[in-house]
């Protein structure tokens, strides 16, 4: 006889380890990912807001990673965002709920982030407090045996003025605290930030200016500072357009860029500098990676962005197109797959390129005895005169009657460059005057008359005064002459845009990108148009602070009342910005800010030895299309030696070629010459070196450097065959 059994519907239980596993996949094994979770939760919210045009950017985001005891971290991160009412909350803390506002059509992140209970779990304990409309909302995530729990101790409470004041939060607005497990490896203060900057999520979202990262560090509460990213330096491959087109979502626009940086680039993890970032609607990333060409070692300076536009609507209807973890595009999905193919295409050429060069030969010189060579070569430069400031005819330089000395001069707008005008004083008399004209008004040349003293015309050799020469107006060409009595003289003028007077949005570093001797001290320009000052009023301070704490500067500077020392044209002044700094290799930002306008200042701290003067580098190069032997690039200060030339390709396809004395002669003999060359050059570009008659001006050069050679020659073949015997070779 069969009896029926009356039975209850029972959750199916989960065993802790299940809780472990799912934090690991969300967040892994690095804290860092925690705060990239939280603040990009931040930036979305604010997103949102700004899509329904609730809020307007900057965008402050505010984050503290605290270390004040041995074994424990600090996690806080603040917005002013929306803010979550209680219910937002659970749905928020609650496993597979559409809570990012991707599905209401806003473009945000979506399925990409983990999310705010991913990131909770993974810390020890947790507590989010929340206002919104009025209203405080407090929950706390702890974990208990492996598995999580949720605690609200407040939901939807009025919140009084005084805890607003006490939070921090003067509308609405969220913060998320903890503490972190002792699972997590501890991170040092410049750990943290190199990581969070560089972290391929955080990129996209620090290179805007609507957000504001603000970072407290350390174990003490210093003073917070902007947290940016600087991309390698690089050239652009590749920048192209193309459309994809998806059954039944229509046609969607890519956007792609492809640079390769000057050095190799970390490859690995989520904080690699390789990589395309590939990203929707500003800053909403959902992958990095260079695809089939991953790990090629042909690709490992590769860098860039693919932007997919309308991405958000495909991930509002096919979430599918990331993958199960939420690590990255998925690229089974027939639309990604597509895009993978697409993008490879273009990639491999540029790396095969790059293998071909590769693969025929790759040179190298010992770093330490190419630093060491180069400062002993600019050593030479300076003490030939090649390095250094304006310097005058000699009073050997001769000219029948008056002429100016360059004859021909390339000057910036409003920025005052000095020629030299040379007198025979056998034409003139005593008490005369050499009048000074120009034929356009644009070119001012000062003095305007020179009155020629007795004791000058005593001189029996040729005697020079300084003439200043200003231009007010870019891209003219003019003259300037002199005269006197009947002889006369002209020199050529051509007057280009000088870049320090058209400041970026009228507040601006020019340049804005520098580099500082570690422990040194530097003087930078900030440049203000007179607009940018009149929209200030009474506003005279000047914002400043760093993004690194080895890169130091004011914490704020007062432009003074009276500001006519300071300008450089009648519509821009420049304020001068002292950093300094320590630590070889840092990298950072000076922000500065004044009214509503702000500037940046990238900084690299480089070393004492890095090489400053005329000669930089020197390069062994493949390179076949050219017929010299070697060859200055005088805007990079690099000297190439081109090893396919028929004459060094005889002596370095030998297997022993480094023994060969013929070798290591001819080789340096080579550089040797051309570096005397251009010392020449350079110091006849400065106005330092004599010739005598212009109108031989080839036999002086000539006769100048066979002089130096000379005289330098034995010491330049010793120092350049030191370093080519450290010459490396990987056919």
């Amino acid at each position: 006889m069969s009896r029926t059994i009356m039975a209850q519907k029972q959750p199916l239980p989960i065993d802790e380890r299940f809780w472990a596993k799912t934090v690991k996949a969300a967040i892994g094994t690095n804290p860092i990912r925690i705060f990239v979770e939280l603040i990009t939760n931040s930036a979305d919210s604010y997103e949102r807001l700004d899509q329904q045009g609730l809020a307007k950017p900057p965008h402050k985001i505010s984050v503290k990673y605290l270390r004040p005891f041995k074994k424990v971290g600090i996690v806080e991160v603040k917005d002013d965002a929306e803010g979550m009412t209680a219910e937002q909350l659970w749905d928020a803390l609650r496993y597979g709920a559409a809570t990012s506002g991707l599905r209401e059509g806003l473009a945000v992140r979506g399925a990409m982030g983990f999310g705010l209970k991913d990131a909770c779990m993974a810390m020890k304990e947790s507590t989010i407090l929340s206002v919104k409309e009025g209203k405080i909302s407090e929950f706390e995530v702890i974990m208990e045996k492996g598995k999580p729990y949720v605690i609200p101790f407040r939901e939807n409470e009025p919140v009084l003025k005084e805890e607003r004041a006490k939070l921090g939060l003067t509308k609405n607005g969220t913060i998320v605290k903890g503490f972190l497990s002792k699972n997590f490896p501890r991170l040092k203060s410049d750990q943290f930030i190199e990581q969070l900057g560089k972290h391929f999520m955080m990129r996209r979202l620090l290179q805007l200016p609507d957000y504001e990262v603000l970072i407290t560090h350390g174990r003490r509460l210093e003073p917070p500072h902007h947290l940016t990213y600087v991309p390698p330096i690089g050239k652009t491959l590749k920048q192209e357009e193309f459309d994809l087109v998806y059954p039944g979502l229509g046609k969607f626009r890519i956007k792609m860029m492809i640079k390769k940086a000057y050095k190799d680039l970390r490859v690995t993890g989520e904080c690699k500098e390789t990589g395309l970032i590939h990203y929707h609607d500003k800053y909403a990333v959902v992958d990095c990676t260079l695809w089939g060409f991953e790990n090629d070692p042909f690709a490992r300076r590769l860098f860039g962005e693919v932007e997919i536009i309308g991405f958000s609507e495909f991930l509002k209807r096919d979430e599918d197109v990331i993958d199960e973890k939420r690590r990255g595009l998925n690229r089974k999905h027939l639309f990604i797959s597509e895009l993978v193919r697409e993008i490879e295409n273009r990639l491999r050429p540029i790396i095969e390129e790059e293998r071909k060069a590769s693969s025929i030969t790759d040179y190298s010189l010992d770093t330490k005895n190419l630093k060491k060579t180069l400062r002993e070569l600019n050593k030479i430069a300076k003490e030939e005169g090649a390095l250094g400031k304006f310097m005058p005819p000699s009073p050997e330089y001769w000219t029948e009657s008056i002429s100016f000395y360059p004859p021909y001069i390339e000057v910036f707008e409003y920025l005052e460059k000095r020629i030299h005008l040379v007198i025979n004083p056998s034409i003139i008399k005593s008490d005369s005057i050499v009048y000074l004209t120009s034929s356009r008004n644009e070119i001012e040349v000062n003095p305007k008359q020179i009155r020629i003293s007795a004791l000058e015309l005593e001189k029996d050799k040729c005697f020079s005064h300084e003439i200043r020469v200003l231009a007010s107006k870019p891209e003219i060409e003019g003259e300037i002459a002199s005269q006197i009595n009947e002889f006369f003289s002209t020199a050529g003028v051509k007057v280009h845009r000088n870049p320090m007077l058209y400041p970026k949005s009228g507040f601006t570093f020019v340049p804005d990108e520098t580099k500082i001797v570690d422990g040194n001290k530097k003087n930078t320009n900030l440049m203000i148009e007179l607009a940018t000052l009149k929209e200030a009023q009474a506003s005279t301070k000047i914002q400043l602070e760093s993004t690194n704490s080895h890169i130091q500067c004011p914490s704020e500077l007062h432009i003074p009342e009276n500001v006519q020392p300071y300008f450089l044209s009648p519509n821009v002044i420049r304020i001068r910005v002292p950093i300094k700094a320590a630590g070889e290799g840092e990298r950072g930002s000076i922000i500065a800010q004044f009214g509503v306008k702000k500037a940046k200042l990238h900084v690299t701290v480089v070393s004492p030895f890095e090489t400053h003067g005329l000669f930089k580098e020197i390069e062994f190069t493949t390179r076949e299309d050219v017929k010299e032997i070697s060859y200055f690039d005088r805007n990079e200060g690099i000297i190439y030696v081109y090893s396919k030339h028929p004459v060094m390709k005889k002596y370095i396809d030998k297997p022993s070629f480094k023994r060969s004395a013929g070798f290591l002669v001819f080789a340096a003999d080579t550089v040797a010459r051309l570096i005397c060359w251009e010392i020449i050059k350079e110091k006849e570009r400065k106005g330092s070196l004599e010739i005598l008659n212009p109108e031989n001006r080839l036999q002086e050069l000539q006769i100048h450097f066979s002089e130096i050679y000379y005289k330098r020659g034995i010491n330049l073949h010793g120092i350049l065959a030191g370093l080519i015997k450290t010459l490396k070779i990987r056919r």
